[in-house]
């Protein structure tokens, strides 16, 4: 053991690898099939955010990139003054009862829910959290404080950064919303949801002081739990659409909760979880590591079986796979549904 070993060491060495345990060197040899991750991987650290598309009377929206949405202020005053104006001249407009009537509406709904439903804090200007949520709040361009207050409970606010504007044209315009700011406020965000893979905050508007349940996470799971009249008709090949081109799917649905709403004391969202609305998709690309098409060509004639693991949507996976020649596209594949049954 011991001789073969030292010839192994001098052997790989010339291949410029290196190794500390003589035990994983005998365990190389017979090794026949890998099991790998896909995130960080095959692919990439980092995920670039592709864009992102929300939903208008059951239709899907064209697919929009965060650069073409007009400035925030001009986006928040053109919506809310509509609102406003028809609020108070008539609140039981059919307006309000049916808010996929307007787009500009959806596309402030859907900004709301990406600014705010994350677990993101601020500490020393620096932001904590994870990097799918640091890559969307850095593409709208929001500001955020964090603060704490009584029993250390931590509340985020987020606003535009030009969101003076938008207080400052309502005040010159609304003697109604005199002296109103507008911000949100993460006044409660709930642990991450492993049933829906979903993470989801209660916001307060402080320009109406309304309260909204935002929830992102897994489309699939997310769809179960929105009102179905808000669903478009073609929302499932929407998403194979895009998670066959081995990109990555969040889905964003929110609802509004009653101002008398008790939420301090809840322990997690699901009293929240029926009946929202949904607002649309928000899309990543996660691109492949420079070399790892080589490195699978190389397993591929060595004839080591490579397997990939990963918690990601099926299709997805597939469409990454197929990208690094990990499979070919006519190769036949098998998605299965597990279904654990009670025992009687």
């Amino acid at each position: 053991m011991n001789v073969t070993s030292l010839y192994f060491n001098y052997y790989i060495t010339q291949k410029n690898i290196t190794s500390n345990s003589n035990e994983r060197l005998l365990a190389s040899g017979k090794t026949n099939i890998i099991v790998l991750d896909k995130t960080g991987t095959l692919t990439q650290d980092n995920h670039e955010v592709h864009g992102f598309q929300t939903t208008k009377k059951k239709q899907f929206s064209d697919s929009l990139d965060f650069d073409t949405i007009e400035n925030s202020s001009i986006l928040y005053n053109s919506v809310y003054k509509e609102f406003w104006k028809k609020y108070y001249t008539n609140p039981n407009d059919p307006f309000f009862n049916d808010y996929q009537d307007n787009l500009q509406f959806n596309i402030i709904y859907f900004l709301e829910c990406l600014a705010t439903c994350h677990s993101m804090s601020k500490i020393k200007g620096e932001f904590i959290g994870h990097s799918y949520d640091k890559k969307v709040f850095d593409k709208l361009d929001w500001k955020m404080e964090s603060f704490s207050i009584k029993n250390n409970q931590q509340i985020s606010e987020m606003k535009p950064k030009n969101c003076f504007k938008i207080t400052e044209n309502f005040n010159k315009t609304s003697t109604l919303l005199n002296k109103k700011r507008f911000k949100l406020s993460i006044v409660k965000t709930f642990e991450f949801n492993a049933k829906f893979l979903a993470t989801s905050v209660i916001v307060k508007n402080h320009f109406d002081n309304s309260l909204t349940f935002n929830i992102k996470g897994a489309p699939e799971k997310i769809f179960k739990i929105c009102n179905p009249n808000t669903l478009p008709e073609n929302i499932y090949d929407k998403l194979l659409e895009y998670t066959q081109s081995g990109l990555r799917v969040f889905a964003c649905a929110f609802k509004h909760l009653p101002l008398d709403t008790k939420y301090d004391d809840e322990l997690n969202d699901i009293k929240y979880e029926c009946d929202l609305k949904f607002l649309g998709f928000i899309i990543f690309r996660n691109k492949l590591k420079k070399d790892t098409k080589a490195i699978i060509s190389k397993f591929n004639k060595s004839g080591i079986k490579l397997v990939i693991s990963t918690g990601d949507n099926s299709f997805t996976t597939i469409g990454v796979a197929t990208e690094c020649e990990l499979i070919n596209k006519t190769d036949p594949i098998f998605i299965c549904n597990i279904q654990i049954l009670n025992k009687s």
